[in-house]
């Protein structure tokens, strides 16, 4: 929908009652550390699937 941090798109994919939450246009500085870090912490207040894709990555909900 728009820039957000991992929590406060997590909680509001939550509220909806989201299945599904993708968070791209993510800060590169995790390197591969990366999708990890950013599942491990929407999954702190999401329930459903959390996908964080690679750039041109293709995702099939």
């Amino acid at each position: 929908m728009n820039h957000d941090t991992v929590k406060s798109a997590s909680i509001k994919a939550q509220n909806i009652g989201a299945k599904n939450l993708v968070l791209w246009h993510t800060q590169e500085n995790l390197g591969k550390d990366r999708k990890g870090c950013y599942i491990k912490e929407a999954k702190q207040n999401f329930a459903g699937n959390v996908y964080v894709p690679n750039d041109f990555e293709e995702i099939i909900l």
